[in-house]
């Protein structure tokens, strides 16, 4: 505890020393986790279709115009087809997503209110849905869906957010989202200029095991089965063929049957996430040098300064290495303080919803980040007075200052 109060009374006789200290390293703190948080920006796209894009397999998107309810049935029971393989279905068409409970309930997307669904229904059975801000609802509100019925609110989207949307020929798995800002909506909104084009992305969210089972998504993913034979690849291919040339001739397609193979969509995604972090590294690695460079500079300055307290308190009794001690006591501190301020910063990025404004989100890598560069720093801020002391003696500080 002494070496405490001797690190803090280090800090009131150089306030200013210190104040330069905190920020230098407040910044280094603020400018790696908002890298950090850019970087993750890019991995909630993907994360929903980790597991699926490991996998073997295509996504099909299409669009067409029954005529009959005949027609209907024989073309999604072409996909029955399919041997070896799941299909995972979604669904985006009139305001309402119908994702498969594979990939709802691993969304990340940004909430202003309320949480993503844990579940797919409430306690008295009605389905819980995640909805966007255009509602004006709040978590526990009850909307009504064609064809669902009463549907409770469980979260709402950020003003500026993302939504499901799945484009007939994805690059990505950016691609499975549409950027949305429904600010100026809502200012509409608020001073009743409303029109045809106001509720335009007025948006629900809902997992697949909520919707009728009879509710077809136009989109979907067949994902091989990991052991799927070389047999059942070329059969696969087959009704591959078949569903693209359905009615090929005399049938009114909106969107063609297309099949892209899920190996190319998740190199795209990795490719993404590297560049990413390719574009963000140099600002970390410049941002660390200059700091860290200030750090040592800083800390040396520093232990010289505390070097005629350090011979006081050897004249009082106390060792020389306890000098090292109060040194760390007093570093300490210091990255205590910067780490809180860029806490404090951080979170008032958050609770505002700048973080989604600028593109971040803030996961367990960052608190890992953190938690190194803190080892770190207390590491260098130990090496350098351990040097500086190590080879002084405490006789030659005492007569210097005589």
């Amino acid at each position: 505890m002494k070496y405490i109060r001797y690190g803090f009374l280090a800090i009131t006789k150089n306030v200013v020393f210190t104040v330069v200290m905190v920020l230098e390293i407040a910044a280094l703190f603020l400018t790696t986790n908002i890298v950090a948080a850019t970087i993750n920006y890019k991995g909630i796209f993907k994360k929903p279709f980790d597991d699926i894009m490991s996998h073997k397999g295509y996504y099909c998107a299409f669009e067409l115009m029954w005529d009959t309810t005949e027609e209907y049935n024989e073309f999604y029971g072409l996909f029955d087809k399919f041997k070896s393989a799941r299909i995972i279905e979604v669904n985006v068409s009139g305001g309402v997503s119908v994702i498969d409970d594979e990939i709802f309930f691993k969304y990340d997307m940004p909430l202003k209110s309320g949480s993503w669904p844990k579940s797919v229904s409430d306690e008295q059975g009605r389905p819980l849905a995640v909805v966007s801000p255009d509602y004006l609802k709040e978590p526990g509100d009850i909307i009504n869906i064609d064809g669902i019925g009463e549907t409770v609110v469980s979260g709402v989207l950020t003003d500026v957010t993302y939504l499901p949307s799945f484009n007939f020929n994805p690059e990505d798995a950016e691609s499975f989202y549409q950027a949305v800002d429904y600010e100026k909506t809502l200012e509409d909104i608020e001073n009743g200029n409303v029109n045809d084009f106001t509720y335009s992305h007025r948006s629900v969210i809902i997992a697949g095991s909520s919707a009728p089972n009879d509710d077809k998504g136009l989109s979907c993913f067949v994902v091989y089965d990991d052991d799927i034979s070389d047999e059942d690849i070329k059969y696969n291919e087959a009704v591959m063929e078949e569903i693209k040339n359905y009615k090929k001739d005399d049938y009114m397609y909106i969107l063609q049957p297309e099949f892209k193979e899920l190996s190319a969509i998740n190199e795209k995604s990795n490719a993404s996430v590297a560049e990413a972090y390719y574009k963000m590294l140099p600002i970390i690695f410049v941002a660390a040098a200059v700091v860290l460079m200030g750090l040592i500079g800083t800390v040396a300055i520093n232990t010289v300064t505390q070097l005629k307290n350090y011979g006081i308190y050897y004249l009082c009794g106390s060792r020389w290495s306890d000098c090292l001690k109060i040194s760390f006591a007093n570093i300490s501190i210091i990255l205590l303080f910067s780490g809180g301020l860029s806490a404090l910063l951080l979170y008032m990025l958050q609770s505002f919803n700048l973080d989604y404004l600028i593109g971040q989100t803030y996961g367990w890598n960052n608190l890992i980040i953190s938690l190194a560069m803190l080892v770190g720093m207390i590491a260098l801020s130990l090496i350098i007075p351990f040097g500086i002391i190590r080879f002084t003696s405490p006789v030659e500080v005492v007569k210097s200052e005589k």
